[in-house]
Formats: C-alpha cells, sequence, structure tokens
C-alpha cells in the first residue's frame, strides 16, 4: 500500500471511533462495529438491538426490541452529516408516511425539535443521535398499533419538511439531496426552499 493518506474519519481520528463505540454500547445490546468500504468510499457501520420502552401511566413499558445499523460516511463530522440509521430486521413497514424508506433507512428528520433535541444539530454525538432515534422508534411503535396519525408534531418529506424545520442539509450544493431522490442538492430540492440567511 504506498499510500498513507488516511480518508476517512475513523482513520484520521481513531479516538473519535472508540468514543462513537462506547456511546452505542451505553444504548444498544450486542453491538459490533466495523470499518468497510465500496466504489462509493470508505463507511463505519455500528450495528447492535435497541431496547425501546416507554413510560405508561407512570410504568416503564417495554415496546419492543430492533436492531439496527448505523452506517457512517467517510466525511463525518467534517461534513456534518449524520449517520444513516437502517432497521435490518425489517421490524416496521417501508412506508412513506411511517418515515421508513424503502431501504430500510430510518427518516431522522420526522421529530421536530423538542422530541429527542434534534439530532441534525449535533452531529458528533452518538449519544444525542441514540436519544433521538429512540424516541422516533417508541413512536414508530405506537404508530403502527394505530395508521391514522403519527403519533406527536411531525416535519413533512422532502423540501417541504426541510423548509419546515428550517434545515438546509450540511453536504453542501453538491451534496446528495436529503429527500433521498438520488440527485445533487442543487438539482433538487434546493430550489424549492428559501434562500438561506446569510
Amino acid at each position: 500500500m504506498g499510500n498513507d493518506t488516511l480518508t476517512s474519519w475513523f482513520e484520521r481520528e481513531p479516538w473519535r471511533a472508540t468514543a462513537e463505540i462506547a456511546a452505542a454500547r451505553r444504548h444498544m445490546i450486542d453491538v459490533v462495529a466495523y470499518p468497510t468500504s465500496d466504489t462509493q468510499g470508505h463507511w463505519f457501520v455500528i450495528v447492535g438491538r435497541m431496547v425501546v420502552t416507554a413510560e405508561i401511566d407512570g410504568d416503564e413499558v417495554l415496546l419492543g426490541e430492533v436492531p439496527l445499523r448505523f452506517i457512517y460516511p467517510s466525511t463525518f463530522p467534517v461534513r456534518g452529516r449524520l449517520p444513516d440509521v437502517y432497521d435490518d430486521a425489517g421490524t416496521f413497514p417501508r412506508e412513506a408516511k411511517g418515515h421508513v424508506f424503502p431501504d430500510g433507512s430510518l427518516c431522522l428528520g420526522v421529530l421536530k425539535p423538542g422530541d429527542g433535541d434534534h439530532a441534525a444539530c449535533h452531529p458528533y454525538s452518538f449519544d444525542k443521535l441514540a436519544s433521538y432515534v429512540r424516541v422516533l422508534l417508541a413512536q414508530k411503535f405506537v404508530f403502527e398499533n394505530d395508521k391514522r396519525k403519527w403519533p406527536g408534531e411531525e416535519y413533512r418529506h422532502d423540501s417541504a419538511g426541510m423548509r419546515e424545520a428550517g434545515i438546509y442539509p450540511f453536504s453542501g450544493n453538491n451534496g446528495l439531496c436529503p429527500c433521498r431522490s438520488g440527485r445533487k442538492f442543487k438539482h433538487c430540492c434546493m430550489r424549492k426552499l428559501p434562500r438561506r440567511p446569510a
């Protein structure tokens, strides 16, 4: 390997990967972490099972366990992009109204601030992200019991939700659009959003 250039955050800053794994172990069971790569880049993956509970009438009630996969991009946290989080076992149906994309990834933009301390504002901490995901999963379990309405407030999908939240993607204009169209942000939802304040 003649090239010593480290291209991924987990190679440049192994202490950060160690901290993310330690945080994952505080929030999930059976945690495994590993680096991987493909033609798209280098990734860091953390898998485990999250136990989801809720307080009902003063008692802590088990809602379920969800096998999750957190995939960190090679640019994390430099560009502030959150890891993608996947429901690995198909615990929930893949449907937009239930905030699970067809590939099994969770819609991390669904919760309004206050419902889990909006993780998009804290891209460096697995603790913040896991708390956010736990709230999302608890609401998802409730929604699956009664599919009439999402429990609590929620943002809409795509550019409408980004506009409501006042969130602009951290990846820049040339990054992929958060609506998951596969197109660059500048050629997709950026045109539908109001101009970012200077």
